[in-house]
């Protein structure tokens, strides 16, 4: 595989972290803007998991039936689109119309590249290299860490709008990289389609009706609760019960039945990525509100996540010890959770500083031990698939984190807020040891 095609890889792989973080210093400046409240901003968040939490399980699977080349291409055309909404239309639900076409256009890069990287080592008969896939996971886990100082820059500098139409340039670069250097066996699809597949609208539906509402009723208090948790429960259980019985799901049920190991992982996924969204969405809207911080200075304090990331990641990349590594990043979840729930207006800089790159040593050990988890008991022929739903186990945490969110912040960032979502990622690490303390697989692996 070329360097030319590792690095369009990239291009695709960064710009979802990016897209993920760099929003976050954002959210002040819109808030104040557009005169929505921090609860309502937070749909600048949600919307995005939202879109790729549906888009992403049908993304691996076009991955595995299409091949990576077309679906990369035409998910980045998405992304420049998204980008140019704002600077057509200063909305706020034009914004969240355009944060919900970059998740769609953003979900496919990771499956396509891990399958890229997969079927290209499987057709040519070599081993998949363990330093690519380094990469891979590093310049995500970096990316997303030094997401808010971009964001900040372009804020400070440029405005808001620039978080969005920045994705238009490095788009349309993606694209013709892609039109050139994805070539070959890594290409082609792994499952090609057949005269009997077919779309599962039913079984997309009801996962949309069920995750929507769902996340309406934890982000809006002017919603008939009630009625949107029945239709919740009642969609997921439909849900359920279909993807069960369909010939070709879109969401393999059965699979994650049956495959404890694998289930497990996207569990510790979602739990394990409570922690870093907490630092990333609520602590520089605290930073901003609480200590009077402006965007750049805000997302310059989280950086030490991004350092302590991509440090832990060199250092881990070529490491098999998936159980102790998992160990250690829910031990560092919860000390940081703790430490987040002391942290107040007058805590100095450098235990703030401390406290985040904690989450960088998490963030850094859990990402890459849990892409080895997924690479270690997911069936090859699948791997697209597999890797599809590991991003939607994250959109999933990005979801349930900004519920906790406008929980703790209903009207603005206060202490005590932070300190309800510092015991709440403490509980996440707490569930996460649970489940490595269970997971038998996993210790027998090492």
């Amino acid at each position: 595989m070329t360097r030319a095609a590792i690095a369009t890889l990239l291009i695709g792989v960064v710009l979802a972290p990016l897209n993920s973080t760099m929003i976050s210093v954002a959210l002040v400046p819109i808030s104040d803007d557009l005169g929505v409240n921090p609860g309502t901003v937070m749909w600048l968040v949600v919307s995005l998991y939202l879109s790729s939490g549906v888009a992403q399980p049908l993304a691996g699977v076009l991955v595995d039936r299409i091949g990576s080349r077309i679906v990369f291409i035409c998910g980045l055309a998405l992304v420049a689109l998204a980008g140019l909404l704002p600077v057509v239309g200063h909305h706020f639900v034009i914004i969240v119309f355009a944060r919900i076409l970059l998740g769609f256009g953003l979900v496919v890069a990771y499956p396509a590249a891990l399958a890229y990287v997969r079927n290209h080592a499987h057709q040519t008969g070599t081993v998949v290299p363990p330093a690519t896939l380094a990469v891979i996971s590093t310049a995500s886990l970096a990316t997303a860490a030094v997401g808010p100082v971009v964001g900040g820059v372009l804020v400070t500098h440029f405005g808001w709008v620039a978080t969005f139409w920045v994705n238009t340039p490095l788009a349309g670069l993606g694209m013709v990289c892609a039109a050139f250097f994805l070539r070959g066996a890594g290409a082609k699809a792994s499952q090609p389609m057949d005269r009997g597949w077919t779309l599962d609208v039913i079984g997309l539906t009801l996962f949309t009706i069920a995750i929507t509402c769902l996340s309406a009723v934890l982000l809006s208090a002017d919603v008939p609760v009630i009625v949107f948790v029945l239709i919740s429960v009642s969609a997921g259980i439909g849900f359920i019960f279909w993807e069960r019985k369909t010939v070709h799901p879109f969401i393999d049920v059965r699979l994650l039945l049956k495959n404890g190991p694998l289930t497990r992982t996207y569990g510790r996924l979602l739990l394990t990525f409570v922690g870093t969204y907490t630092i990333t969405y609520a602590l520089s809207q605290w930073l901003q509100y609480r200590a009077g911080m402006g965007a750049l200075e805000a997302g310059l304090m989280l950086l030490p996540m991004a350092v302590t990331a991509a440090i832990v990641t060199i250092l881990v990349s070529r490491s098999e010890r998936v159980f102790s590594s998992l160990v250690v990043a829910a031990v560092c979840s919860l000390a940081g959770g703790l430490a987040l729930s002391m942290i107040a207006s007058t805590t100095p800089k450098w235990a703030i500083i401390a406290c985040v790159a904690t989450f960088g040593v998490t963030h850094g050990l859990g990402a890459v031990s849990n892409q080895l988890a997924l690479y270690r008991f997911a069936p090859a022929e699948v791997i697209g698939a597999a890797a599809g739903l590991s991003r939607s186990a994250v959109s999933m945490s990005a979801l349930a984190t900004s519920a906790f969110i406008a929980v703790a912040f209903p009207a603005s960032p206060t202490d005590a807020g932070l300190h309800f979502l510092g015991l709440v990622v403490s509980g996440c690490a707490v569930l996460v040891l649970v489940l490595l303390a269970f997971d038998r697989s996993l210790r027998l692996s090492e």
